[in-house]
């Protein structure tokens, strides 16, 4: 009887395991709890940079930069799932050429870090329909996460305001997302993460003509940034290719660092630093004899690299920028040496005034 009760007993479970679902069954078999199928797998790189933008926020170029993405993408409905399959794939590209010391290691750490923002936006929640949702959901997940250092001290505030009513309140419209940015700022980094985002041969386009129109003298930050806005609508209205570089050169020019700007960043970095920076300028004139044709090409030279420090923002771009500005400087007086004596009476009047 009793083997028979265990016969009877193994038969029943033969049958209750035969009766199961297949992946119910390997479920059981390896001990292992299956994953839910509506979670996104985020691999290691991907989570360091989703935690990146979670600690470090959303500044208004991040945002702007994700916010282009987000108008280059034409398939909808889009979800997380195929966010992260593009950034997956970005992320292997981005590996080859790094390994290959090939492209603009800068640039690719903005995609990576915008790819974050769109695929955090989306995370967890329903796909969205069109272009107009996404950027929404953009600026939602950006209003969130507000950059350390600006947005998020008025969370310390609140919590003062919490335990102390009688504390002095601020104006409620400052309040509101630090106020909007001008259309102007808006425009620039959206043309500028376009640029950034051509490919070599196009984007090369772009900073020679910015460097032409600034060597030339047509067109400096200021006039840049006044004619920016005329040059938008002239693009929305008529999608040329003339239009489109014409634009995309002024947002170049009106976010490059000039001459006298690159030299007051000089003079404000701390004193060990300067001198570094100045005794490699030095060095750099033995390049360019002290001649009209020399100068030209340290003049040059000067505003290629600042058109650059634009275009791919790094520190050694930026310190490229103020190392030639600081050989022009020298060759500037070299060839003028009024230019000289009129700055030390311009520094000594400001000192006065001051």
């Amino acid at each position: 009887m009793r083997n028979r009760s265990r016969a009877d007993a193994q038969e029943q479970e033969q049958q209750r395991e035969r009766s199961q679902p297949p992946r119910a069954q390997a479920r059981e078999g390896s001990g292992k709890r299956e994953q839910p199928t509506g979670r996104v797998r985020v691999g290691k790189i991907q989570y360091r940079f989703i935690k990146e933008v979670e600690e470090k926020g959303v500044n208004g170029e991040l945002r702007m930069s994700a916010l282009a993405m987000a108008d280059k993408i034409k398939r909808y409905p889009l979800d997380a799932q195929h966010v992260m399959g593009s950034w997956e794939r970005f992320t292997k590209k981005d590996i080859e050429e790094f390994k290959a010391n090939r492209g603009n290691h800068a640039e690719r750490e903005r995609i990576q870090v915008a790819y974050a923002v769109v695929f955090s936006a989306l995370r967890d929640a329903r796909p969205v329909a069109s272009v107009k949702e996404l950027k929404q959901r953009i600026d939602a997940f950006s209003a969130k996460h507000p950059p350390i250092g600006a947005d998020r001290a008025g969370e310390s505030r609140k919590e003062v305001m919490k335990n102390d009513p009688a504390a002095p309140q601020q104006p409620r419209q400052q309040s509101l997302l630090e106020r909007e940015r001008p259309t102007i700022e808006q425009q620039m980094e959206t043309a500028l993460s376009t640029v950034r985002g051509l490919s070599s041969p196009l984007r090369g386009a772009i900073e020679g003509s910015a460097r032409e129109l600034i060597v030339e003298g047509h067109h400096s930050q200021r006039s840049a940034r006044e004619a920016l806005p005329t040059a938008v609508r002239e693009f929305q209205a008529d999608k040329s290719e003339r239009n489109t570089v014409h634009m995309l050169t002024l947002a170049v020019i009106a976010k490059a660092p000039e001459h006298r700007a690159l030299l007051r960043d000089l003079w404000d970095m701390p004193r060990e630093q300067m001198k570094e920076i100045e005794a490699e300028g030095r060095s750099r004139l033995e390049r360019y004899p002290p001649l009209e044709t020399g100068l030209a090409d340290l003049r040059n030279d000067a505003v290629e690299a600042s058109v650059r420090a634009a275009v791919a923002p790094s520190a050694p771009n930026q310190r490229e920028a103020l190392v030639l500005a600081h050989a022009r400087e020298e060759l500037e007086c070299l060839a003028d040496p009024k230019r000289a004596q009129w700055q030390n009476v311009s520094d000594e009047l400001a000192r006065d005034l001051a």
